[in-house]
């Protein structure tokens, strides 16, 4: 979708072929199948110890940084106690895990020698699955780490429409679903889209020849998927979108309901992503709305249904922040308890970030609790950490950092902040509030 969608759920690239190409034809002239064996790989351990950075102001966190032992890029969730990642400092990127062993251990293995190509900053993975996705332009790599195979995957080769941020659409099974939007100026159908079954090889769900209304822009189950419908307008010579619905793609029935109502009837902004903004098991979404008669600047604001997908409600978050200041996007953990999110100024200096954290609970006001802020400012992470639960310090959510060592050079540190010292701030201001 475009950048300035109303839902925004993917990033494009433009792709390098003018016409679409059936199945077979693209395998056999890309060679997009390609299956090879995992090989084994080399592994880098690290031996220094962890750095401890006690906070210093009241309020706030501190953090942990621990010495990375090699390059690596990107941090997804990954099988308990791990994370998976992106390695291979020679600008030929290979998929990776981190391992930790106490508290300062830290082990990148490389998880095969593939794709050993250069990749766009995107790393999708499906833990229970065991399956680990990159992509470069519009060719996918895809590594089904269980059953030590790999696949160059281009599911589609067209000038007519631009390649979406893939959704995992069944984690259990590593089902995916692959969407393209319209590129500018193609009038036929604003989207095409293709779900996969990774292990099985095997193409489920095909759009038309020339694609479809149906946009599908997030799964709310193995089988439905909220979908918008988008139309060209001929007064400003461009898509607008119609409707939203919940689509079930294996009976082809379109459902609405008051949620997909007040979805179509309301002027927002968000990325819908895994991890992202949404949180299914807790019925609750995170969305920007423009601020009444000013042209720049949204407000943040929650919104949450009931297990029928009725009795929408908004609850503006600006009791959080102060006036002029903005959240960017929520990335929760996996269980839903837990939310981080940049906290920064309406401005153009991408270095006046702050990284905040919420615990998600019903014992705090709208279910969230005050923001709790780390210290320093630096550049918005744009989804580039991940939350896991760490050996020693339990849950915790990892960020790369790179800073100076003593020496003056700069080192590669995993950062970790600790869940448990978010709670103990938390229950350390409630209970001075109790106190006053």
């Amino acid at each position: 979708m475009k950048k300035y969608c109303l839902i925004i759920t993917f990033s494009l690239v433009c792709l390098n072929s003018c016409f679409l190409l059936p199945d077979p034809l693209i395998r056999f002239l890309l060679n997009v199948s390609n299956e090879k064996i995992i090989k084994d790989t080399p592994i880098q351990t690290n031996n220094e110890e962890a750095i401890i950075n006690t906070p210093t102001k009241s309020g706030t966190i501190g953090s942990i940084d621990i010495p990375s032992p090699g390059f690596f890029l990107l941090l997804r969730p990954w099988k308990k106690g791990t994370l998976a990642t992106m390695t291979g400092k020679d600008g030929k990127a290979r998929f990776a895990e981190i391992s930790f062993n106490g508290k300062s251990g830290m082990t990148i293995t490389q998880l095969g020698n593939f794709p050993e190509e250069p990749i766009d900053r995107m790393l999708i993975t499906a833990p229970e699955a065991g399956i680990c996705i990159t992509r470069m332009r519009g060719m996918f790599f895809i590594a089904d780490i269980v059953n030590k195979k790999t696949k160059k995957y281009m599911p589609l080769a067209t000038w007519h429409f631009d390649e979406s941020y893939p959704e995992v659409l069944d984690e259990e099974n590593g089902i995916v679903c692959f969407g393209y939007s319209a590129s500018d100026g193609y009038k036929g159908q604003y989207s095409y889209n293709i779900i996969y079954d990774v292990k099985n090889d095997k193409t489920l769900y095909r759009s038309p020849e020339g694609g479809e209304e149906n946009d599908f822009t997030y799964p709310f189950s193995t089988e439905l998927i909220l979908c918008e419908k988008y139309i060209w307008d001929e007064t400003i010579n461009y898509w607008m979108r119609e409707k939203y619905f919940l689509y079930n793609w294996k009976t082809k029935e379109i459902f609405q309901n008051e949620l997909t109502k007040f979805l179509t009837g309301n002027e927002k902004a968000t990325i819908l992503s895994y991890g992202e903004n949404i949180d299914l098991k807790g019925r609750y979404m995170f969305a920007d709305f423009p601020i009444p008669g000013k042209k720049i600047g949204t407000k943040k604001a929650k919104i949450t249904w009931d297990e029928n997908y009725e009795n929408v409600k908004v609850i503006p978050l600006d009791y959080l922040i102060h006036e002029g200041q903005h959240l960017s996007d929520f990335y929760i953990s996996s269980d839903g308890k837990w939310a981080t999110v940049d906290i920064g100024e309406f401005s153009y200096d991408d270095s006046s970030y702050q990284t905040i954290f919420f615990h998600l609970d019903s014992r705090y006001p709208n279910g969230m609790s005050m923001p709790i802020f780390t210290e320093g400012y630096g550049k918005h992470h744009f989804g580039s950490g991940a939350f896991f639960e760490h050996p020693e310090y339990g849950l915790c959510f990892a960020v790369e950092k790179y800073k100076e060592d003593k020496k003056g050079n700069v080192k590669l540190y995993l950062r970790l902040y600790k869940m448990d010292d978010v709670l103990a701030e938390i229950n350390r201001q409630l209970s001075e509030k109790a106190d006053k």
